[in-house]
């Protein structure tokens, strides 16, 4: 759970909006979602102690799955299309039984 420091007292919706919880200033642990929301809003701060290490340990770990993405992306070999001479509706009524 990250800590976040509160500036500015903020209300957030919980619980698929049936609860309001009011935030008030200073520091408090919160779930993620309401440590963006309050970020987002530019109410509060991570923490300078926790949020950092959290900050860059989070950062690395998403240059690390983005690296991995790219590796694991396979690219598809170029498909050359197969030639329709000779097969068209036009020859569709030709026959090898000398009835043409």
């Amino acid at each position: 759970m990250p800590k976040i420091d509160v500036k500015e007292a903020f209300k957030v919706a919980t619980q698929d909006g049936n609860t309001v919880l009011e935030i008030e200033t200073g520091l408090h642990d919160v779930d993620d979602r309401i440590a963006n929301i309050a970020v987002g809003l530019g109410v509060a701060v991570l923490d300078q102690a926790l949020g950092k290490a959290n900050t860059s340990a989070d950062a690395d770990a998403d240059a690390d799955a983005d690296a991995d993405a790219d590796a694991d992306a396979e690219v598809p070999e170029p498909v050359k299309p197969k030639s329709t001479r000779g097969k068209g509706a036009k020859n569709a009524s030709v026959s090898n039984d000398g009835a043409g």
